[in-house]
């Protein structure tokens, strides 16, 4: 069925399955969300084999999976540890941990080849997949080395554990699954870059007034902690970062500390906290909100940019279907033009005698070759219906004319 222009548009840029258009023979790609490039051949509009993993590899159920994979692999890898001798006599348990692991291991190496033959070079120019390429190394050099040399040298087998504690690290894939862990892991990333080296030095600040004061006040005997510099810093520290600073008190009036200094305990505790506290809180707050934006303006530029993208495959593809139709426009009336020649040069012949229809210098077949052709356009073929019945009519009156001249 012949399509219109905005029809075959519109199906073809959205990838929609119509087997009825199957005029052009060039492949196109589309980008699509996350950065997926799907080609298909248009002739058919069948997808290869890369283009269904890529869609795999990009579909919210894979990344789901593969985050349960890893999470399992990370608690895998702890329980392996486990030093307890009632856990390491347990064989069967033994057996299943290191058995799970290794079904792990096995399908982040499928994951692994999977992606060489959808990027082939091109995997290797990203860390990240250096990084599995490592872990996933380390995995089969450990189940190599337990199969058959477990018995010969342990270290070597904890060394490579050791080396599989990297692994915990790949726990960032899930950091992907949701926007707000995203926004909040670089908030924190942002805070600490930022602001640490400022939070560190207001907190210095206040930890060293704090340990002037202690010593101007409860400094004088010579048996008090607060009587030497170093330990006033110390005391102050604990005060301020709240550690066991409700044991402190007791621990300084023991070494000869009076008891009004619980009050100025109180009140460097609750004021240092509170500083502390609010200023990281503050911090973080800032930090959020301004990751948030810089979120929000990243997912439009990346929107723009894709809409971009598709407006010229768009664009490309309007030329291609606007040459296509030209062409066959071009074909079709040198076609209707020849058509037309041939009607009038036929009906310029004369005949002498009774003409009957298996006469007829027109073919049933020719006919019906000729309306198959005009079909494909609706003026086309409204033309040629014309034309055959200005033809009919002109046979017809011929078959009358020498009919009369016979009788």
């Amino acid at each position: 069925m012949h399509r219109s222009l905005k029809e075959l548009l519109i199906d073809d840029y959205l990838d929609f399955d119509d087997n009825n258009d199957d005029n052009d023979d060039d492949n196109i790609s589309i980008s699509l969300d996350n950065e997926q490039h799907i080609y298909y051949n248009v002739i058919h509009h069948k997808k290869t084999s890369k283009d269904y993993l890529r869609e795999i590899f990009h579909h919210p159920i894979y990344d789901y999976f593969m985050a349960f994979v890893v999470i399992s692999s990370s608690i895998t890898l702890g329980l392996s540890l486990e030093t307890d001798e009632n856990y390491i006599k347990n064989s069967y348990r033994q057996k299943f941990i290191y058995a799970f692991d290794e079904i792990l291991i096995a399908i982040l190496f499928l994951e692994f080849i999977f992606k060489i033959y959808l990027e082939s070079i091109h995997y290797w120019f990203n860390w990240t997949n250096i990084y599995d390429f490592i872990i996933i190394l380390f995995g089969f050099i450990e189940i190599i080395w337990n199969l058959f040399f477990q018995k010969t040298n342990s270290t070597i087998t904890n060394l490579l554990k050791g080396f599989r504690l990297l692994q915990l690290i790949r726990l960032y894939r899930i950091i992907k699954l949701s926007e707000g862990l995203q926004v909040l892991t670089q908030a924190l990333i942002k805070t600490v870059l930022t602001y640490t080296f400022s939070v560190v030095i207001l907190v210095f600040l206040f930890i060293y007034v704090v340990a002037v004061i202690g010593q101007m006040l409860y400094g004088k005997p010579e048996d008090s902690p607060w009587h030497h510099f170093p330990t006033s810093l110390i005391i102050a520290m604990r005060l301020t970062l709240v550690d066991n600073w409700n044991l402190i008190g007791p621990e300084l009036e023991e070494k000869g500390s009076p008891s009004i200094s619980r009050w100025f305990l109180t009140i460097i505790v609750f004021v240092g906290n509170r500083i502390v506290t609010n200023v990281l809180v503050g911090l973080m707050i800032e930090s959020v909100s301004s990751v948030n934006d810089d979120y929000i303006k990243e997912k439009r530029q990346k929107k723009n940019l894709r809409n971009q993208k598709k407006r010229e495959e768009l664009s490309k593809r309007t030329i291609q279907v606007l040459n296509t139709r030209v062409s066959d426009t071009h074909n079709k009336m040198n076609t209707t033009e020849n058509t037309i020649e041939q009607i009038k040069a036929k009906l310029k012949l004369f005949h002498n005698e009774i003409i009957i229809p298996k006469d007829f210098i027109f073919s049933i077949n020719w006919l019906e070759k000729l309306v198959t052709c005009s079909e494909k356009s609706h003026n086309e073929g409204k033309s040629a219906r014309h034309l055959i019945i200005h033809l009919i009519q002109s046979l017809s009156n011929i078959i009358d004319e020498n009919m009369k001249r016979n009788k």
